[in-house]
């Protein structure tokens, strides 16, 4: 039986102690300042007596610790487990900057300990069958691709005003937001190596430095050139993407679970839908974090992938403030 500590039970810590009840073999305990928040979680999930203060947890009783707690709070916290022998797994983006990140991922690897990032994306089933699609040559060379992101935070996130999106400092903005399709656009098309970017606060009520609406165009190692619409203000969602290769197009539709794909040869679309709840990538992430810390698999996204996403969506805010397209060796050299 592992122990699982969860620290942070706002929207995306409770996602996580509900998905690891899909888990085998684990015990999950719960770790929030909010007494009323620790009951809540008591009595919908069954966790077991929760913990106040991180300060005052025993992690030497813990077998990992997820980290869900507003983003400039991750590094401190990620390394006190670390330190007491604890796998990880850290929520999106990994920090608000790059200080301590690549320290995090060396005490992780030389203690061989698993750091897990909570990009979910790479768990979509329709996401999933896009990048195998390409990977297999199904459009040939890639030379383009066009991703969308879009949706507004109030509807998801009601008190966003009051919660750590509303300042820069502790992870609030667009592009941080957006760096789940920053991860996939490297997980599908390999490292970014340029980034141009446009951005602005739009209408949120939040700090004015934070901006809601971007629009980035990139460069991965391999030559393809990448564009990215993204905002926190559109009040009819969208999220997908196209992939363009010399051999046809593949689609896919994040909310249908739609994956399409273009034969540039006999000229004819091919539509795969794949039924899901949005529950069911973040039950296979968990389940993957499971695994990952019994040495069953890898994690699907470590602690490198989330420093090379946190760059892309930095080098974006620097073309911004800026007004220069920038080079992500600029930041990680």
């Amino acid at each position: 039986m592992d122990r699982l500590l969860v620290v942070g039970c706002g929207s995306i810590g409770e996602r996580h102690i509900r998905c690891l009840g899909s888990c085998e073999d684990v015990e999950v305990v719960a770790c929030d300042p909010r007494p009323e928040r620790l009951e809540q979680m008591r009595q919908l999930y069954g966790t077991a007596d929760g913990i106040g203060d991180y300060a005052d947890a025993d992690l030497g009783e813990f077998d990992a610790v997820l980290i869900c707690t507003p983003t400039d709070q991750h590094i401190p916290q990620a390394m006190r487990a670390l330190e007491a022998g604890c796998h990880l797994f850290v929520e999106k983006p990994i920090s608000t900057d790059l200080t301590g990140v690549r320290e995090l991922c060396e005490a992780a690897e030389d203690a061989n300990l698993v750091l897990q990032v909570g990009y979910v994306l790479r768990h979509h089933p329709a996401i999933a069958e896009a990048k195998r699609l390409i990977a297999e040559g199904a459009i040939g060379e890639v030379y383009m691709a066009d991703i969308h992101c879009g949706g507004f935070i109030g509807d998801a996130r009601p008190e966003y005003a009051s919660l750590y999106w509303a300042k820069r400092a502790t992870g609030g903005g667009v592009l941080y937001d957006a760096s789940h399709e920053i991860d996939l656009i490297q997980w599908i098309l390999g490292p970014v190596t340029e980034v141009s970017c446009l951005a602005k606060h739009f209408m949120l009520d939040v700090d004015a430095d934070v901006d809601d609406g971007a629009v980035l165009a990139m460069r991965t190692n391999a030559g393809a050139l990448v564009s990215m619409f993204c905002n926190d203000i559109q009040r009819c969602g969208r999220r997908g993407g196209q992939i363009i290769g010399s051999e046809g197009n593949v689609e896919y539709n994040y909310r249908e679970g739609r994956v399409s794909i273009y034969n540039a040869e006999t000229r004819v679309w091919t539509h795969r839908q794949r039924e899901y709840e949005r529950d069911d990538f973040y039950i296979n992430q968990m389940r993957n974090f499971c695994a990952a810390i019994r040495g069953e698999e890898p994690p699907r996204v470590d602690g490198v992938d989330g420093e090379l996403a946190l760059a892309v969506a930095l080098a974006g805010y620097r073309s911004v403030s800026e007004r220069r397209l920038v080079r992500i060796s600029e930041l990680l050299g």
